[in-house]
């Protein structure tokens, strides 16, 4: 239970996104896959909707661009040269050429810090997760993960939700850990948690929109 919520609180870090459909079925500013002549990209059946630029013409990066990358990620199931082809070529399908660099460089750092999470996945254990301060301490070592590969700036844009997801973890293991609490009552709390946590998504994501 204790791993479950280590790496539940890890999901938050892009590993969950909607499914990816075909180019057709979505609604998205399609150009040619080469914008750039002097590159040959390979053209896609399919796409990951939809990349923003602001009105000068610059990337915007903030979650969608963290599950454009994640959606991708999952789509070549670890073959590293697909993957790199078909980011490459999603970009400069969405973007002008200088805004597609610009997430092609982002890509690049953003997955390296997923390799470097997923090394820390693979040396967890339930037992090293024996309290809210563990589940703390391995969080932080997370965060300091991902201000090595993506600075301070790019990790508040690609994600602005971490602090209350750290929150939600400890706290949910305090609850777990609480033998005063009856199991409808920690049901109950928990579920409490979920719906605030659901609550301040939604308006951060209508702020967002305004």
């Amino acid at each position: 239970m204790m791993a479950g919520l280590f790496l539940a609180g890890l999901a938050w870090y892009g590993v969950q996104s909607g499914p990816t459909r075909p180019a057709a079925s979505r609604s998205a500013r399609i150009v040619s896959p080469v914008q750039d002549t002097s590159m040959t990209l390979p053209r896609l059946s399919w796409h990951v909707c939809c990349l923003h630029e602001s009105a000068d013409g610059s990337l915007i990066a903030d979650q969608t661009l963290r599950q454009f990358f994640d959606e991708h990620m999952r789509h070549a199931q670890g073959h590293a040269q697909q993957l790199e082809r078909e980011v490459q070529a999603d970009l400069y399908a969405q973007l002008n050429p200088a805004a597609a660099a610009k997430g092609l460089a982002i890509f690049h750092r953003y997955r390296a810090f997923q390799q470097a999470l997923d090394l820390l996945e693979q040396g967890q254990s339930s037992s090293s997760l024996s309290s809210p301060d563990d589940l703390r301490m391995q969080l932080a070592r997370v965060d300091q993960l991902r201000l090595q590969y993506l600075g301070a700036h790019l990790s508040q844009q690609l994600f602005p939700d971490v602090q209350p997801i750290h929150d939600l973890s400890a706290a949910e293991l305090d609850v777990m850990q609480d033998h005063s609490l009856s199991q409808q009552q920690k049901i109950d709390r928990l579920q409490a948690m979920s719906q605030s946590l659901q609550a301040y998504a939604a308006q951060r994501d209508r702020s967002t929109q305004l």
